[in-house]
């Protein structure tokens, strides 16, 4: 991951509403509604995460290296 990449959803520097998961995205980040409508259910966010990195449901954030 690039070390400038600064993670909005961590620091708080988003504008997801309460009812939004913050997703941090290389040099963004986006906002997900928590409850999603059956056609939005396939969200892949593994794929929204940075190279090496997986989508943590609990802290919802892209969370730590994975090793492949």
């Amino acid at each position: 991951m690039d070390s400038s990449n600064i993670d909005e959803c961590l620091l708080n520097l988003h504008d997801c509403t309460p009812n939004e998961i913050c997703l941090n995205e290389v040099g963004t980040f986006s906002c997900y509604e928590s409850s999603f409508p059956e056609d939005e259910t396939n969200v892949d966010f593994d794929k929204k995460c940075p190279p090496g990195y997986k989508f943590n449901f609990e802290k919802l954030l892209c969370d730590g290296k994975t090793y492949i």
